[in-house]
């Protein structure tokens, strides 16, 4: 808290200024009524504020965004890789070529890279997120966290809900190859998976905060 505020907000008191007084010279100097509010609290009271249930720090607000972002990286990264080797294992004879060969085999070592490097992050950072959830049990209820858990299980829907519409399809068109299935259960799977496990996740913590 700033100090010059506590500082004002005490020597205000100590004249006499009433409190509606102080809260009006504070917002007409551009302070916020969070920020007044604490302050005076401070003066005022022997407890602070309390903070909200689902409030968040800017702190909380980066790792969440971090884990999510790293969470999508993973999921990308392995689709992808996996996409990959199922074209070198089983090739379009009509449209493979030396190039695409090549072209498979970079996509291969960035996606590697990516999921080497992002995958690690997403696991440190959430197990880090669920202790500090677990040592302060209001922060179940983040705003930002919901919102970004309930943003990734509709890509997952939308993205699980495609993958059947386009399997259907090429069964009725009568184009199914090894290739296309084994991508669509790539898909299927993978997405499935994280689907499933953000949501028993989500459930867990409205449980615990029940």
């Amino acid at each position: 808290m700033d100090e010059s505020l506590l500082e004002f907000v005490a020597h205000a008191r100590d004249r006499g200024v009433d409190l509606p007084t102080i809260r009006a010279m504070l917002r007409a100097g551009g302070w916020k009524d969070a920020q007044i509010a604490e302050a005076i609290s401070a003066q005022a009271l022997e407890l602070p504020v309390p903070v909200p249930p689902g409030a968040s720090s800017a702190r909380d607000t980066f790792f969440q965004v971090l884990a999510f972002t790293a969470l999508y990286t993973s999921v990308i990264s392995l689709i992808v890789l996996l996409f990959t080797y199922v074209n070198l294992a089983f090739p379009d004879a009509a449209r493979d070529s030396r190039y695409v060969t090549e072209w498979a085999h970079g996509t291969i070592r960035a996606s590697l890279a990516a999921l080497v490097v992002a995958f690690p992050i997403f696991l440190i950072v959430w197990r880090a997120l669920l202790r500090e959830q677990a040592r302060h049990p209001d922060k179940r209820g983040s705003r930002v966290r919901k919102g970004l858990t309930y943003l990734s299980l509709f890509v997952g829907a939308v993205t699980i809900v495609s993958d059947v519409i386009t399997l259907v399809y090429y069964l009725f068109e009568g184009e199914l190859t090894t290739r296309f299935l084994l991508k669509v259960a790539i898909l299927f799977v993978v997405t499935g998976a994280v689907f499933v496990y953000l949501a028993l996740t989500l459930r867990a913590e409205g449980e615990a905060a029940a």
